[in-house]
């Protein structure tokens, strides 16, 4: 395969994802400005949120796309100023976001609780402009093991991956949070 060919799935996997991402943006907004009650629409609360929920695969696409677009520009190593790059298109403008969400949804508009809100938003991705963080992310694991990569078998990597995926969740669903803020915002959010 050519490394400049087109693969025209990724077009339509796009056109899927940013369909699942606006309908389930569009519901979880109805939801909580415009269907106080379940009688709204006639479709009760429990199957809009089946429908919500069906759709929370979106997000994870794009950063999938990302990364197999990047794996597939780069399956050695990364061109020189390839952070960089990244930094000015998607770090800056997801920093001014985070400032601008942290505006909207501050509970307390003080130099604190503003300054809260924006170190929140940017260190934790607690704003709608996450998905960058982990788009950063899979740059930097790409980087550090991609040499590696190549050279492991596919199926331990993806059973390596599955167990500790599967350790981690478990972790946050069969022990209970400590009793502190922190661990209970890493509990409910963070993991």
């Amino acid at each position: 395969m050519s490394k400049n060919k087109l693969i025209n799935e990724l077009f339509w996997l796009r056109f899927i994802a940013c369909l699942a991402v606006v309908v389930g943006h569009a519901i979880q907004t109805s939801e909580s400005h415009f269907l106080p009650d379940d009688s709204a629409l006639g479709i009760s609360a429990e199957i809009r949120q089946v429908i919500y929920l069906s759709l929370l695969f979106g997000t994870p696409v794009f950063v999938f796309i990302s990364e197999f677009l990047l794996a597939k520009s780069y399956p050695v190593n990364v061109p020189k100023g390839f952070i960089k790059k990244r930094v000015q298109y998607l770090l800056v403008p997801y920093l001014f976001m985070s400032v601008v969400y942290a505006f909207i949804e501050a509970e307390v508009w003080s130099v604190k609780g503003l300054s809260l809100e924006i170190a929140m938003n940017i260190f934790l991705g607690d704003s709608t402009v996450y998905f960058i963080l982990i788009i950063f992310q899979f740059y930097f694991l790409h980087i550090i093991l991609n040499r590696y990569l190549n050279k492991w078998s596919p199926k331990v990597v993806i059973v390596s991956s599955f167990i500790i995926n599967v350790v981690y969740l478990s972790i946050f669903n069969f022990i209970k949070s400590p009793d502190t803020v922190y661990a209970q915002y890493i509990w409910q959010k963070g993991y």
